[in-house]
């Protein structure tokens, strides 16, 4: 079984350098490897946590500085994600069956994530465009 994420347009979030470090998110969740290759998995790990944080940091600055009013539940949600994420990986990647669960784990929470937390805030800002000063 082969899982992909591809992105096209129906996840832009409208902010430019939010939808590409979105980009990233799916190319480092593509390079999670389908066969028994526990070292590589958990680079990849390593690569995803380091980077999730930094992506969800880049959009809390974001969603502060177009005073998102739902800043601090998105916030929590960001902290559970990476809570799951750690737990997660932590987990024994003992066979096949674990290295696709954790993948598609990961698609999941992506996707999800961008769909349902991330296009409220785009919303928002579509709605509340901020003024040029």
């Amino acid at each position: 079984m082969n899982l992909r994420l591809d992105w096209n347009s129906t996840f832009s979030v409208g902010f430019p350098a939010l939808n590409a470090q979105h980009r990233v998110l799916f190319d480092i969740a593509n390079s999670i490897p389908e066969a028994l290759d526990e070292r590589q998995v958990r680079s990849c790990i390593v690569r995803l946590f380091k980077y999730t944080r930094e992506h969800f940091a880049a959009e809390e600055v974001v969603m502060r500085e177009m005073s998102y009013p739902k800043i601090a539940e998105h916030t929590e949600t960001h902290n559970k994600l990476l809570d799951q994420l750690s737990e997660t990986a932590t987990s024994p990647l003992d066979g096949i069956e674990s290295y696709v669960a954790f993948k598609r784990f990961v698609f999941h929470w992506i996707v999800d994530h961008i769909m349902i937390c991330d296009m409220d805030y785009h919303r928002y800002a579509q709605e509340h465009p901020k003024p040029v000063s």
